[in-house]
């Protein structure tokens, strides 16, 4: 019988069982959506095909439900597998600094729903016996009353609706274990470090992402002759930089011994690769809050329209001591937007995971940035969008994307000098 957990690229944790199978955790959520959004989450998920498969087999009389070993298909099979029940998805709250009810001495507290305790942590709950060991908790964090009914009733955890005495009462499910309490560490607070300077960004210096980062390169219109003829010479050691002569004039790419673009597959974007068409609902007020503009406008007037390179993405605020990681070729922005939480192994899953088309970004270097101690860094973060190449001969070639990737204010951070990606493919 299927009883496990595991964790997305963005640190989110998921329980899957069979049908006639309770979750481990109280605290679980079943997941339930329609068959695209089901699609897209069993997509993401950092599950191989093979194990797929298997957890298909072990929840179902046979593999008759599909006819192929395309990645598509597989995840199709499990999104309907999902949809009649027989395998269920469950989401575990994140139990992680952000949304975590603040207290003293660099400590805030998270609730779940007990009695069964968080199954995807090594944090253990606290120890609560009585209705006194509970306030005692409380007021060791400096926490009133009022701010824990307050931050319970926001977490859908308690409804305080016609009650007598809540403050009374969520003691008493403390005490009771129907509600499970974690102290979280927080990060310290810190004043905020001096912004980085930076000087006057030129053609030479314009941005080349991890993912795409214009208009330009999201409808595939080229660049025009005077972004061109600024570029900086090619660096003659450079051990990656190639001419792209196949495909379309204004989308080329370099055709491999397969085919197909490095990274690419041939055919029909799926629907589920394709990026999002409007802004997220709560754009504007991140924004306000400080998160990066997603529809920054371009000193011609137009927009990035970043959101598009996202087929879900949601604001978030990176820990400090993480490490992040920008591919870069001979004349892109070291502080750029796009970024990865992972270094990826080899060209070929660069391009395909995060959609970089040739033209865009040549590889052969990488920078990172640890995030420094204070409050964290402000960040949208989510699954990359496909990118489809323009069509050449009758042929279609798509990036299918699928990797999270972060974006981050540009020219805001001071990124490690660059380094060598010393991939084997980096020719390619």
């Amino acid at each position: 019988m299927v009883n496990i957990v595991i964790q997305d690229y963005t640190g989110q944790a998921y329980e899957l069982t069979g049908r006639t199978r309770s979750p481990r955790s109280s605290s679980a959520q079943a997941y339930s959506s329609d068959s695209y959004s089901i699609f897209r989450l069993v997509a993401r998920l950092p599950v191989g095909l093979q194990q797929w498969v298997q957890i298909l087999g072990s929840v179902q009389q046979g593999t008759s439900y599909f006819h192929g070993s395309h990645p598509g298909e597989i995840y199709q099979a499990v999104a309907q597998c999902v949809l009649r029940g027989d395998l269920r998805i469950y989401q575990l709250p994140a139990l992680t600094t952000v949304g975590a009810l603040p207290g003293k001495h660099g400590i805030g507290l998270r609730i779940i729903k007990g009695p069964n305790p968080h199954c995807a942590t090594d944090l253990m709950p606290e120890a609560i016996n009585s209705t006194d060991a509970a306030q005692q908790l409380l007021n060791e964090l400096g926490i009133s009353s009022e701010a824990f009914l307050s931050y319970l009733k926001g977490e859908s955890l308690y409804n305080d609706y016609q009650k007598q005495n809540p403050s009374a009462e969520i003691l008493n499910l403390l005490a009771a274990g129907e509600l499970l309490a974690y102290k979280i560490p927080l990060p310290p607070k810190t004043p905020p470090a001096k912004p980085a300077e930076f000087l006057p960004a030129t053609a030479a210096d314009r941005p080349v992402p991890l993912a795409p980062e214009s208009l330009d390169k999201v409808t595939g219109n080229s660049l025009k002759t005077s972004e061109k003829a600024d570029v900086a010479p090619v660096e003659d050691t450079a051990p990656f930089k190639r001419e792209h002569k196949d495909g379309s004039a204004k989308d080329p790419y370099t055709l491999q011994s397969d085919g197909k673009p490095l990274g690419a597959q041939e055919g029909v974007m799926p629907k589920a690769c394709k990026g999002l068409n409007q802004l997220p609902e709560n754009h504007d007020l991140c924004v306000e809050q400080g998160f990066p503009n997603l529809n920054a406008m371009r000193a011609s007037g137009e927009s990035n329209m970043d959101y598009a390179n996202f087929s879900d993405v949601r604001p978030d605020v990176i820990s400090p001591g993480t490490t992040l990681y920008r591919v870069l070729d001979e004349k892109a922005n070291p502080a750029g937007a796009y970024w990865a939480t992972a270094l990826p192994e080899k060209k070929s899953d660069w391009r395909g995971n995060y959609a970089v088309k040739d033209s865009w970004n040549d590889n052969g270097y990488y920078t990172e940035y640890t995030v420094p101690p204070g409050d964290g860094l402000k960040v949208w973060r989510g699954t990359t969008a496909g990118q489809k190449y323009a069509v050449s001969d009758g042929k279609k070639f798509y990036l299918e994307g699928g990797r999270e990737q972060i974006f981050i204010s540009p020219n805001t951070i001071s990124p490690e000098p660059k380094k060598y990606t010393n991939w084997t493919d980096a020719r390619s």
